[in-house]
């Protein structure tokens, strides 16, 4: 409301001018995390801000106030691909000098009375925020291959038959028959990275098996199906904040008891004390492996995914740590249909069934084999 009367009251009664600015101000800085009703209250509060300065000072005086709110927003669009500047700071900082260059270079520009300084700053903030909103939404669009929520509901029993392909297409196992029941857990012994990565990449239906066939509750999926939620280092993120990362394979917003459930499951906490503010980039900078897995976890637990593929790299080398990493993959799996590719043989003994994989070939657990045998 108070960006719809900017613009009169500036030009009918110009002794209010300066509440509805500040309260301007601050209703923006309040809400500049949320996404509701964007991007059309950037755009109004742009525009408000424009028609202000046009009555106070003239059009000539509105279209040179938006030279550095368009630089601004081209700053936004750009920061994100150099080095040093991915984060929001570093935007605001790049704000802050239009606004001083526009200062010093026109200071006739600069009209202090009835807080006609404070109407650029809206105008530029209105132009940020705008930026900010396309820059995400173009993220999102981005990585929408992989992460959204499922496209269909399933019980869950997963089947595949045939060999499986490297990414050179040669086969990388002999051929396999493997049946997971429908909220069963396997875990697969693997030292391998690359064959590990291999067979996970053909569970999730991601590259089609050799002389064989890959099927969801008996059928195969379609290739613009997603009905298998993956977690595993190469796995994308969304270049936004931690929130919208964890909702990313949701198709509905989170309630507060959702967010306080899935903190506590995968230590979030620790994750927002990484970031300090900091957007997560598209391969998961600037979080460490260990947090990252954490946050890809996050997102399966909110989710209506049925089917769940772990790629544990083992990247946790203490205790502490570690133990956090396996209850949160156990509790993750729980109620839905789990493989774990790992080389974590006491991850691996939470499952409840274990195989090897090695040299291509897949065979049952051993207990008392020796690690290489």
């Amino acid at each position: 409301m108070g960006v719809m009367a900017l613009p009169w009251v500036w030009h009918y009664r110009p002794g209010w001018a300066m509440a509805v600015v500040v309260m301007i101000l601050l209703a923006h800085r309040s809400a500049v995390k949320l996404s509701e009703g964007e991007p059309w209250r950037s755009i109004a509060v742009a525009l408000s801000a424009l028609l202000a300065l046009g009555f106070a000072g003239g059009w000539m005086r509105a279209g040179g106030w938006l030279v550095p709110a368009l630089a601004v927003g081209v700053g936004v669009l750009i920061f994100p691909n150099v080095n040093g500047w991915t984060r929001p700071d570093g935007i605001d900082i790049a704000a802050g000098a239009a606004l001083a260059g526009a200062f010093v270079m026109q200071p006739e520009l600069l009209q202090p009375d009835r807080g006609g300084w404070l109407a650029p700053i809206i105008l530029v903030l209105g132009m940020r925020r705008l930026a900010t909103f396309l820059l995400r939404t173009w993220g999102r669009k981005n990585s929408a291959g992989a992460l959204r929520a499922p496209s269909r509901d399933v019980r869950g029993t997963l089947s595949f038959t045939g060999a499986v392909t490297g990414l050179d297409g040669l086969s990388r196992t002999i051929p396999l028959d493997l049946e997971i029941r429908a909220g069963a857990s396997l875990a697969i012994l693997c030292d391998d990275g690359g064959e590990g990565r291999d067979l996970a990449e053909a569970l999730a239906g991601r590259r089609p098996p050799i002389d064989g066939q890959f099927c969801i509750d008996g059928v195969p999926p379609a290739e613009d199906e997603a009905l298998v939620a993956v977690v595993g280092l190469a796995e994308p993120f969304l270049v936004s904040d931690l929130a919208e990362n964890v909702a990313a394979l949701s198709d509905a917003s989170l309630d507060s008891d959702q967010k306080a459930a899935v903190r506590e499951a995968c230590a979030l906490a620790e994750v927002e004390e990484a970031l300090e503010g900091a957007p997560i980039c598209e391969d998961g900078r600037p979080l460490d492996p260990h947090h990252r897995l954490m946050v890809q976890l996050a997102r399966v637990v909110v989710s209506h995914y049925r089917l769940l593929i772990v790629v544990d790299p083992m990247v946790s080398v203490n205790p502490v740590r570690g133990e956090l990493w396996r209850a949160a993959v156990v509790r993750t799996s729980v109620g839905r249909t789990a493989v774990w590719v790992t080389p974590d043989r006491e991850l691996a003994q939470r499952a409840e069934r274990v195989l090897v994989l090695r040299h291509g070939t897949l065979r049952p657990f051993d207990p008392q084999m020796k690690d290489g045998d």
